[in-house]
């Protein structure tokens, strides 16, 4: 049976204010131990046998690290200065132990945070090649983060909230898959800005087309839709940029932003403004989180005026906004590590004024 986790006395949790809302960005989902390995090159058919061992055997060991799309989303909110709080489960064991430590450490409030007794937290392998470009493989079967449920979550967090994140890793199983779109459809209800990234990772899902449906129901129910292109094309059919984020806006939300790696960001909204934002040229590092310091970075300009529409926003704002969330992903990527990894608000004003070297 879950439990809620008793509050830590050295790391006192902030009192909801009345009249505000207390959290810029509140998300629910998966909180898992990112395990990293950087792969060496691929031996060449003159490399000698002595040459391939010697690199194979300096392949660092792995690497452990507090993981999860809607953590790493907090974790670029907080550094940037908001007030982030994250909803979901972990297990009663030293990994849940250590991502709770974490996220404290990163200033993301842990109220909504609980603990399975009879269920371990979820692990990732996560491989990197020569360019920081990732591989992913998963040890939940089930992970404590599947086993949310509606006992598990006080939903009067939602009255403190702007923005309400979550992805589709919680729609993968139940009991999670009804919880997250139950909490989602409660944060529209309760006034605050959904924002959903379907964060596509194959080897969770059991087969693709129900990963399609399930994550159409997530878009549903956002007002702001991030997608890759890869995800564009998983749920559109199509390789077509603008006619792809087009169709996923008659689904629902104001605003889908379709990222673009280098290409930078492709971005439609109701009133029928589309363009794309360029990126911001860096040397990548670690990719890994960049495409949630982006989300977060984004989320966090539009807590900075929560009360105006994302689908008001004139073309000079949205461009701004994606502008900024360009330079946090970037600043990201250059860097080893994930949570962090992420930029401060100074560092982050310094890439917008300077340009990267």
């Amino acid at each position: 049976m879950s439990e809620r986790k008793q509050a830590d006395p050295n790391h006192p949790q902030p009192r909801p204010r009345q009249g505000r809302r207390e959290f810029d960005v509140l998300a629910l989902g998966e909180l898992l131990i990112d395990f990293k390995m950087r792969l060496p090159l691929a031996p060449s058919l003159t490399q000698s046998s002595h040459s391939i061992a010697s690199g194979i055997n300096a392949a660092p060991s792995l690497h452990g690290d507090a993981g999860g799309a809607p953590a790493n989303v907090l974790a670029a909110v907080s550094r940037l200065g908001g007030q982030a709080g994250f909803i979901g489960k972990v297990g009663r064991d030293g990994f849940g132990d250590f991502l709770a430590s974490t996220l404290r450490h990163y200033g993301i409030d842990v109220t909504g945070l609980t603990e399975s007794a009879e269920v371990l937290t979820t692990l990732a392998f996560v491989s990197l090649n020569a360019d920081g470009e990732r591989s992913f493989s998963f040890h939940r079967n089930p992970g404590a983060d599947t086993q949310l449920s509606l006992d598990d979550i006080d939903l009067r967090l939602l009255q403190q909230t702007k923005v309400f994140h979550f992805g589709s890793l919680s729609l993968t199983s139940e009991p999670a898959r009804s919880t997250t779109l139950a909490v989602a459809k409660a944060a529209r209800q309760a006034g605050c800005i959904v924002s959903f990234d379907p964060n596509w990772r194959s080897p969770l899902w059991p087969h693709q087309n129900e990963a399609v449906e399930q994550m159409l129901r997530g878009i549903k129910t956002a007002h702001i839709v991030k997608v890759s292109e890869e995800e564009l094309r998983l749920l559109t059919d199509t390789s077509d940029v603008r006619q792809g984020a087009m169709t996923l806006l008659k689904k629902g939300p104001e605003l889908v932003l379709v990222t673009l790696g280098s290409e930078g960001c492709f971005y439609a909204n109701r009133q029928d403004l589309t363009g794309r934002v360029p990126s911001i040229p860096v040397h990548s590092v670690d990719t890994t989180g960049a495409g949630d310091a982006f989300m977060g970075g984004f989320l966090w300009q539009v807590t900075r005026d929560s009360r105006q529409p994302v689908a008001s926003w004139h073309r000079q704002k949205l461009e701004a906004a994606i502008h900024f969330a360009n330079a946090v992903g970037a600043l990201t990527a250059s860097r080893s590590g994930t949570m962090s990894a992420m930029p401060s608000l100074s560092e982050v004003n310094q890439v917008l004024v300077r340009g990267t070297d």
